[in-house]
């Protein structure tokens, strides 16, 4: 089942990486450190494509937050 587990997850961010403007779907280390190189560089057009999946998985962490802390005791 990992192994599974592993080459979907692969598999997706290989996919997104090459398909979707280089951006991960799942590493979001790997998108800081894309924005920064671009920002260091200049790219400020460029970096800013790695804005949107790192504010939708920080919005994420922050409903899930919110939510565990909601129904916590439910």
């Amino acid at each position: 089942m990992g192994i599974i587990l592993f080459f979907i997850g692969g598999f997706q961010n290989v996919y997104t990486y090459m398909n979707c403007g280089k951006v991960f779907a799942n590493l979001q280390t790997g998108n800081m450190i894309l924005m920064s190189i671009n920002l260091v560089e200049g790219n400020i057009s460029i970096a800013s494509r790695y804005l949107v999946p790192l504010c939708s998985f920080w919005f994420g962490c922050a409903i899930g937050a919110s939510v565990n802390i909601k129904f916590k005791y439910l």
